[in-house]
C-alpha cells in the first residue's frame, strides 16, 4: 500500500494526553512533511487488556481494522511520562495481545509493516527504555522496527530541517 507520493501509507498512533499538546504539535509539523493519517487515542474507548475478553464492545477493534491494519507502517507517538510511553499508548500495546489469542487472522496482517516510534519532551535525550519495549514489541509481532526519534521541544524550536530529512529517510 502506497499512498499518492510514492511514501508508504503511514497511520500515526498520537498517545498523548492533551490533544494539542507539544507530540500533536510535533506531529501536525511532521504531516506536512511526509503526509499521514493521524489519530488521538483520546478520541477512542479503548480498554484494558482483559484476558476474559470483555472488552471487545470498546473502540479497539474498530481502530484497529479502519486504520493500523491499512497502513504499511505505524508511527507511536507519545510524551515522555516518567521515563517511558503514556498510560494511552501503554493499553494501546497491551490491546495488541488481543491479536495473539483470539484475532490470529489479524495478528498475522502486522507482519511486514513498519514502525518508528518518537518522544518528545524538553529534554535533548530520552532514555532507551522509552523505546526498547517498543522495539521488542515490533520484533515479536514481526514488524520492521525503523527506529526511535526524539524531539526536545523548547520554546523556540519543534522539527528543523535536517530531523525532517533524517525522518524521512527511515522510510
Amino acid at each position: 500500500m502506497s499512498n499518492v507520493n510514492g511514501h508508504p501509507s503511514i497511520v500515526v498512533i498520537n498517545g498523548s494526553s492533551r490533544k494539542n499538546g507539544d507530540t500533536s504539535k510535533v506531529l501536525e509539523y511532521l504531516n506536512d512533511y511526509l503526509s499521514f493519517q493521524n489519530i488521538f487515542l483520546g478520541d477512542f474507548n479503548i480498554q484494558y487488556f482483559d484476558y476474559t475478553f470483555n472488552n471487545q464492545d470498546d473502540d479497539f477493534n474498530q481502530l484497529l481494522e479502519n486504520y493500523v491494519l491499512n497502513a504499511d507502517c505505524i508511527i507511536l507517538a507519545s510524551p515522555v511520562y516518567w521515563y517511558s510511553i503514556s498510560a494511552q499508548l501503554k493499553t494501546f500495546m497491551d490491546r495488541l495481545s488481543d491479536l495473539l489469542i483470539i484475532r490470529k487472522d489479524d495478528g498475522r496482517k502486522l507482519r511486514g509493516k513498519s514502525m518508528l516510534s518518537i518522544s518528545v519532551n524538553q529534554e535533548d535525550t530520552v532514555n532507551e527504555c522509552f523505546y526498547k519495549p517498543l522495539e521488542l514489541s515490533a520484533e515479536y509481532l514481526g514488524i520492521k522496527y525503523l527506529g526511535h526519534f526524539h524531539v526536545g521541544i523548547s520554546q523556540d524550536k519543534l522539527l528543523n530541517q535536517a530531523q525532517l530529512e533524517e525522518i524521512s529517510t527511515l522510510f
